[in-house]
């Protein structure tokens, strides 16, 4: 018998996008994120309560959105409280909050969150139809990817390629950088909801139940799996 290698798991509803530790998708109504290990569920650990979905700390709306940095610190995009959350550990430990610019600027809807190679922030935010890229939790650095329908996903690859999945449009939707250039498509049956682009070269999207679509030579990357809707 194969043992599961002995490495954390998060779990958090909606999208499955890993990015240093493996996470998976899991059901929506959930308020909740949860470490577990690999396969197995030994040692599950949870940070919210599915019952309590106000603002307070340890506590979340909707969390849609997870990923991890170089210091395994997590950071969760908490939808209906309309902020990012990064926390140290599965504790709570270093709550930090980051909802609204000193000039105004307010996240809405958040649904998917990802950390560049340099530690820079990048935000799905959907309910502003833009990608936010920010250098930390204060909003230093903000620039923004505006004028997208509903992006749902948001993945940032290790040379500072963008992959974005929209709501309402089939397609993978590829930029050279926040600016917006280079930008392309590839052809899915929907947008993804979860994206992966590790620095290996390959691309993982995760979407509600479909199918998987390998693709080898149509970007600059190695291969892509896709999963959509069928």
């Amino acid at each position: 018998m194969l043992t599961p290698p002995a490495r954390l798991s998060y779990l958090l509803p909606h999208e499955s996008a890993p990015s240093g530790r493996s996470q998976r998708a899991g059901a929506r109504a959930a308020r909740k994120a949860i470490s577990y290990q690999y396969m197995t569920g030994a040692n599950w650990v949870q940070i919210g309560d599915r019952l309590k979905w106000d603002a307070e700390r340890g506590h979340f709306n909707w969390p849609l959105g997870l990923a991890v940095d170089a210091q395994d610190r997590l950071y969760i995009a908490d939808s209906c409280n309309n902020r990012i959350v990064r926390i140290d550990d599965m504790t709570g430990k270093g709550w930090t909050v980051f909802a609204t610019l000193s000039t105004g600027e307010k996240l809405y809807h958040p649904s998917s969150i990802s950390i560049g190679s340099d530690g820079a922030i990048y935000v799905a935010d959907c309910g502003n139809n833009r990608i936010v890229r920010m250098t930390d939790m204060t909003g230093k650095g903000w620039q923004t990817l505006n004028n997208l329908d509903h992006p749902v996903s948001v993945r940032v690859a290790a040379d500072g390629r963008l992959y974005v999945g929209l709501a309402y449009h089939p397609g993978l939707h590829l930029y050279n950088s926040i600016k917006g250039d280079g930008h392309r498509i590839l052809k899915t049956k929907s947008g993804p909801r979860g994206i992966l682009a590790p620095a290996g070269g390959r691309v993982f999207g995760g979407s509600y139940p479909g199918g998987i679509v390998r693709y080898r030579g149509r970007i600059p990357m190695r291969s892509m799996f896709i999963v959509s809707c069928i």
